[in-house]
């Protein structure tokens, strides 16, 4: 195993590890320790990053992944075929991947040929000369398809893509399906019960508006994986909305909250006078799964569920 393959494989693991403990004091001081940004920044970033691509898919949710069926090499153009039978509802982008293992090649953009094809009739719907962007964080070329396959709204295509000046062997092909986290979470509940709620956890959103800013409450940063030096690693997404609570749980604040458990209040007045009872604490009563695209040991791209990685509520326990 080569020293970059070894490398890629230890931050891999340490990432999944890192998630599947979620929230604790570690994950939290590692968003802080690179200077999230504040809510206000956050806000004048995602109005200016909406203006400027409509098409980003930085905080998009992945949920599958497609790989060529075929690799078809003549005189140094290469032509990948996928299969495409999925339904466009909920999907957000349809990105077309090339990781290109060679050098000489422009490190901006380089000229795609796609052409949309009936899987059983074989007639070409239409074809599209444009081009693929370099990502320099995760090393690979990238392009939004999703416009052109709702154009055609079939979920029997061939998606055939065609690049100059490589062989099969110095290029790998992937087409990476991704939804909107908004849509995607509305999607997750019409399949799941609505669940009941003890007296001793509250649900808390974001949206909710209260006049004490210090009481226990869910609260998000925005993070970009570049910033923590994991976009190599961490294909999908770029950009994480991270949950997590906080806020006090002393006496005084929790007289405030409408649905404060006795068992919180008891514990708060008996910190006061036992030493030994610790403080109740805001910490997350109800968890979320969620998806993250990640590079392989030998370079696949491969999705990888994360365990209780999104905080849904928040509790004084």
């Amino acid at each position: 195993m080569s020293n970059s393959s070894y490398r890629n494989f230890i931050l891999r693991q340490y990432f999944i590890d890192l998630l599947n403990i979620s929230h604790t004091s570690l994950v939290r001081s590692m968003v802080y320790s690179h200077h999230i940004t504040s809510r206000s920044i956050q806000v004048k970033n995602t109005r200016r990053k909406r203006s400027n691509d409509d098409t980003s898919s930085s905080s998009y949710s992945p949920m599958f992944t497609l790989q060529s069926s075929n690799c078809f090499a003549v005189d140094k153009q290469v032509q990948s075929t996928f299969i495409w039978s999925h339904s466009i509802e909920y999907l957000t982008t349809i990105e077309l991947i090339y990781h290109i293992d060679t050098a000489e090649i422009s490190r901006f953009s380089i000229p795609v040929q796609i052409r949309f094809k009936h899987s059983q009739t074989s007639k070409e719907f239409f074809t599209i000369n444009t081009y693929l962007q370099f990502d320099s964080d995760r090393d690979f070329y990238v392009v939004n398809i999703y416009q052109y396959i709702v154009q055609i709204n079939n979920q029997s295509l061939i998606i055939e893509s065609l690049i100059n000046n490589q062989t099969c062997q110095t290029s790998s092909t992937y087409i990476i399906i991704s939804s909107a986290t908004t849509i995607r979470s509305k999607s997750n509940q019409a399949l799941k019960s609505n669940s009941k709620f003890s007296l001793d956890t509250y649900q808390l959103k974001e949206t909710q508006t209260d006049k004490s800013s210090s009481l226990c409450k869910l609260k998000t940063v925005q993070i970009k994986f570049e910033d923590l030096g994991l976009a190599y690693l961490i294909i999908r997404p770029k950009e994480y909305k991270f949950t997590y609570c906080g806020g006090s749980c002393s006496y005084s604040t929790l007289q405030q909250q409408s649905q404060t458990s006795m068992h919180a209040l008891l514990k708060s007045i008996l910190n006061r006078k036992i030493t030994n009872i610790p403080q109740t604490t805001c910490v997350p009563s109800k968890f979320a799964d969620d998806n993250f695209l990640l590079r392989q040991m030998d370079g696949s791209l491969e999705i990888h569920p994360i365990k209780d990685i999104i905080v849904k509520q928040c509790a004084c326990l």
